[in-house]
């Protein structure tokens, strides 16, 4: 018998939230203003039937398909991993795991088994009292999520307190960066931990699309700067495939290195490498999976001198996956 929670998770499904048509107007500036990479199949990406729909309402500049395709990005498992199919026993999971990388709850051993049966209201009281804010998300787009108390809390929130959980205590006292941000969740997390911290987005045009709809729909729109705008104190700023200038001092890639040709994952090493500051840490959550057109970080990042591996291990929230954390000498 392992850990387990006290009552059963109830998860619900959001209504789209849907935005201004003036901020619709900024996405499709932002799109036709960057270079247009070659689509390939990419896993853990937008499945065809979804991505090139969105793409040709962008291209056409269709404002209400487009709004309508944003607002329902998370029906028919269109996005890869979506929340939607994660039954109450993989959440139960997953909260538990959340606890024990925390320290909320002890890390379960098989061979000397010592349950503890505990609530989610109490791992995620116990979570924002450590981070020192609340673990909430108001559900932009149509995602589905766990309800813990007055808490909504979809499963990607979960990974992406599971993904920052080694680098919570290092606060980031400069902007963090992050090379492939899916759906943003991370990035919710960080503006919400860190408010004095900009938070950076490098991705595929269309992705970083979605990435500044779903982050628009859970911070406000006057939060978002997309590439190519005026600046006006954002804090959260989506550059595409354009690279940023800043220095950072945290950079994180989950899901994404190891999905790119490798010349194109060594640039974004080197890129990386460039625009840490001394002290910085990059951190990466990959597979390691030995498919052949997979290749692997810990691989390509010995061409990166200044960047040394300081932890190694297998991210216990993901089985199969891998967190590494890297120091700029």
């Amino acid at each position: 018998m392992s850990h387990r929670l006290s009552s059963k998770v109830e998860i619900v499904k959001k209504e789209p939230v849907n935005l201004s048509i003036a901020f619709v107007d900024r996405l499709i500036a932002f799109y036709r203003s960057q270079p247009k990479p070659i689509i390939t199949p990419i896993w853990g990406s937008l499945i065809d039937a979804y991505l090139y729909p969105l793409i040709d309402a962008l291209v056409s500049g269709n404002k209400p398909l487009l709004l309508d395709i944003l607002s329902n990005c998370y029906a028919n498992n269109t996005i890869a991993g979506s929340d939607a199919d994660i039954s109450s026993e993989e959440y139960e999971r997953c909260f538990l795991t959340v606890g024990e990388l925390y320290g909320v709850i002890p890390l379960f051993c098989p061979i000397q088994p010592w349950p503890v049966i505990i609530s989610c209201e109490e791992i995620i009281e116990a979570v924002e009292a450590l981070v020192g804010c609340a673990i909430d998300h108001p559900g932009a787009g149509d995602v589905s999520g766990a309800i813990v108390g007055k808490r909504f809390i979809p499963n990607k929130l979960l990974n992406g307190l599971a993904v920052l959980a080694n680098v919570l205590r290092r606060d980031p006292s400069g902007d963090v960066l992050e090379i492939g941000a899916g759906c943003g969740y991370i990035g919710y997390l960080i503006h919400k931990m860190f408010p004095e911290s900009h938070y950076h987005t490098m991705d595929m045009p269309v992705h970083s699309v979605l990435q500044a709809f779903l982050l628009a729909g859970a911070l406000g729109e006057d939060a978002i700067w997309l590439e190519g705008e005026p600046y006006n104190g954002q804090m959260v700023l989506i550059h595409g495939l354009k690279s940023p200038n800043n220095k950072f001092s945290l950079v994180i890639n989950q899901d994404s290195l190891p999905e790119m040709p490798p010349s194109v994952g060594l640039e974004m090493l080197k890129l990386t490498e460039r625009i840490l500051v001394t002290g910085g840490l990059f951190l990466s959550v990959n597979q390691e999976s030995g498919r052949g057109d997979q290749h692997r970080v810990f691989a390509l990042i010995k061409e990166c001198p200044s960047l040394k591996l300081v932890n190694r291990s297998p991210f216990i929230y993901r089985e199969g996956w891998l967190e590494e954390i890297y120091i700029k000498l």
